[in-house]
Parts: C-alpha cells; sequence; structure tokens
C-alpha cells in the first residue's frame, strides 16, 4: 500500500508499507480493505 500524509497544503511523509489489517476474525485481506476504502472515501 501507498500513502500519502497531508497537513494543511503540505505534504509531511509519503511511503509504502506492507502492513496488514487484524481483525477479530484474523488477518483481513488487503484486496478487502482497499474495498472499503475506496466506498467510504467515494460516499
Amino acid at each position: 500500500m501507498t500513502h500519502t500524509f497531508i497537513v494543511g497544503d503540505r505534504i509531511v511523509a509519503e511511503g509504502t508499507s506492507s502492513g496488514v489489517i487484524v481483525g477479530k476474525e484474523g488477518v483481513v485481506p488487503p484486496v478487502k480493505v482497499m474495498e472499503r476504502v475506496n466506498h467510504w472515501t467515494k460516499s
């Protein structure tokens, strides 16, 4: 996953991570995480 942290109009960090999301039932596949993120950001 790539990420960018912005404060105001300024980019304060950019990078790539291989982190995972762990839910109550174990590791959540990255595809599922991105589906939810994309749904949330388009709403």
